[in-house]
């Protein structure tokens, strides 16, 4: 597949550093986070609208945010 990758970096109150929203086909799919000196991925959780949220995607469409996300947060 394909998909649009979006990647959009974000302040969070949870995080000490920006995070990266990675988006797959106008859905959101993980956040990148680098606080503690490592790369996190943390997935969405119940209770978000599931219209918003996609829960698969293509293994190609996500290895491509997470690399695009790495850039741009310089890890």
């Amino acid at each position: 597949m394909n998909e649009p990758v979006i990647v959009e970096i974000a302040s969070d109150q949870t995080h000490e550093k920006v995070v990266a929203e990675i988006i797959v086909d106008g859905k959101f799919v993980c956040v990148l986070s680098n606080d503690h000196d490592e790369l996190i991925v943390e997935f969405p959780g119940p209770g978000l609208d599931e219209s918003l949220v996609a829960r698969t995607v293509s293994l190609e469409s996500l290895l491509r945010g997470v690399e695009i996300a790495k850039a741009r947060l310089r890890v």
